[in-house]
């Protein structure tokens, strides 16, 4: 399974990560600065129990979707995670569930300090492009609001297909005597890609996906209802937060029966502008499940994508400030003692 943990949204930099860290008996906190072999750790750890059969779950960084936020084997009841800014972590049980792995060990301090003024300069452009990127998606919520607020007075004529589409999922769900599960995540991240999706994934591992065009009215009341009828019937179930409002819902997944129920954006998956070509690939051999689409929302839209692209820019920026800041931690980095300390984690799960 591959998530995004965290997400660049119009509240800022926001995070499902305490869902991540639910359940699991042995932490692994990575601590470190750009470049120091984090996100190369936790691949090596995770391929190594891959390997031996383990189910791994890889969680993927907003800011990067090609870096690593965290790593588990639920198995093992195991996370190893990135626990640095923007997503600080700290031990609530240090040195009984959580340990903190601290990468600082393995750098030349001396030949940082050299760079000091650089690194410092650098980083404060890197958080001022977060800023600016934030700036724009809080604008991208605003339109998104004023489009929902605009449209809810016709919600009523979505309540048939909605009732319609609940009573299609429960006739798949069957009622289980065990605890139900369930947990927060997103599938769909902004970043300096653009719009990235990892439903392409999910569909390769066999997953049937049911698109719904929906103009957000009434659909994340929707889910959060199914997520309800789950609980009661103990059926697992992966809430899937909304990339721009996280405390919405775009989706569910109910993994016991592989079923994705997700809301493709109206405007912009049409127009392919702001979203990753896998996505799109994908979604090319997909129908529709339901249209839930009320009138004309072309000018919300139209803002909404506008403000997206824009935050996109500047994450783009952030993303490159941050390559360049690597340039001068990774020289500095004994990564054979990296390495070794990732060998005595893996040797800490084997036994």
């Amino acid at each position: 399974m591959r998530t995004f943990p965290g997400n660049n949204t119009a509240q800022g930099f926001f995070s499902y990560y305490d869902d991540l860290l639910a359940g699991k008996q042995r932490i692994f906190l990575l601590k470190g600065g750009p470049g120091t072999g984090k996100s190369s750790l936790m691949r090596r750890v995770g391929a190594h129990f891959q390997d031996k059969g383990y189910g791994v779950d890889w969680h993927h960084c907003s800011g990067d979707p090609l870096s690593l936020d965290a790593v588990s084997i639920p198995a093992l009841g195991a996370l190893i995670a990135d626990a640095t800014m923007p997503h600080a972590l700290e031990p609530r049980s240090p040195g009984i569930r959580e340990e903190i792995v601290a990468l600082g060990n393995y750098w030349d301090r001396k030949q940082l300090v050299r760079n000091q003024t650089t690194i410092q300069h650098l980083d404060q452009q890197r958080r001022n492009a977060y800023k600016d990127a934030y700036t724009a998606l809080k604008q991208a919520g605003v339109a998104r609001a004023a489009m929902a607020e605009a449209l809810q007075p016709q919600a009523y004529q979505l309540l048939p297909k909605l009732r319609a589409c609940k009573e299609e999922i429960m006739t798949q769900i069957t009622s289980s005597a065990l605890p139900s599960t369930s947990s927060r995540c997103f599938f769909t991240a902004i970043t300096c890609m653009g719009i990235v999706s990892l439903v392409p994934l999910l569909v390769a591992q066999g997953a049937q996906i049911y698109m719904v065009i929906s103009q957000y009215v009434g659909w994340s009341e929707f889910i959060a209802h199914i997520a309800y009828e789950c609980r009661l019937h103990g059926v697992p179930a992966m809430l899937l937060a909304d990339p721009l409002e996280p405390h919405q819902w775009e989706g569910i997944y109910l993994p016991q029966q592989q079923h994705l129920y997700i809301q493709q954006p109206y405007s912009t998956a049409v127009t392919g502008q702001l979203y990753d070509k896998q996505l799109l690939t994908t979604l090319q051999h997909q129908p529709f499940w339901a249209d839930l689409t009320l009138q004309d929302d072309t000018p919300w839209q139209r803002s909404i994508d506008l403000h997206i692209q824009e935050a996109q820019q500047h994450l783009h920026t952030a993303r490159t400030l941050h390559q360049e800041i690597e340039t001068y931690y990774t020289p500095a980095m004994d990564f054979d003692g990296v390495a070794e300390r990732g060998q005595t984690i893996i040797r800490e799960l084997d036994t």
